[in-house]
């Protein structure tokens, strides 16, 4: 199990500074994680664009990620000035208030990586995960797993039409690929 303690009005201020990355429609809010690590002392808190550090009593190391506005919301909605976080298994503790989730442990903090995004991220930034040395259990922990498949998808879908359409030209498939390919900066051979 991994736990840590903190107060509330340390949590406020820290999701005061990771609103900033919900900005948007509703649904696209609803989109955003945040990634939550514990290490020896502290707390990491992840959005995209925005890393956070808040000093605090652990025991254990370990990462769970889960939509940041419910996270949010929790912290806003606690009455009590203490709260406890922990997780075991599949479920995490906020205070009072328990859910499932996806958590990872580990038995030193060496090999904690989050994934880096900016705050207005595109589908480029995601794609070029692939090529940024991210293990597919890190992309799957931070669900991005199906958004990059679904993008890669839509790349693949749009090469093809701008074959389609440039083939009369004597432009060929291969070309356009490797030009994608090279302007995201990975081998178009993948």
């Amino acid at each position: 199990m991994v736990t840590a303690k903190t107060t509330k009005s340390e949590l406020v201020q820290v999701f005061k500074h990771l609103r900033v990355s919900a900005k948007g429609t509703k649904p696209q809010r609803m989109k955003i994680q945040c990634e939550v690590t514990v290490y020896d002392g502290k707390l990491n808190f992840v959005v995209p664009g925005i890393s956070y550090d808040l000093k605090c009593e652990t025991t254990g190391v370990g990462r769970f990620s889960t939509i940041f506005l419910y996270l949010d919301n929790i912290v806003h909605s606690k009455k009590n000035e203490d709260v406890m976080i922990s997780f075991k298994d599949q479920y995490v503790t906020f205070g009072s208030v328990t859910f499932s989730t996806n958590t990872t442990f580990f038995r030193n903090d060496r090999i904690l990586r989050n994934i880096q995004l900016p705050i207005n991220f595109i589908e480029a930034d995601i794609i070029r995960l692939l090529n940024e040395g991210y293990t597919e259990d890190e992309i799957r922990f931070n669900r991005l797993d199906k958004p990059l498949a679904a993008i890669k998808q839509k790349m693949d879908k749009n090469i093809l039409a701008a074959f389609n359409l440039l083939k009369p030209f004597g432009i060929y498939h291969h070309e356009i690929k490797d030009l994608v390919y090279i302007k995201l900066g990975f081998d178009s051979h993948d």
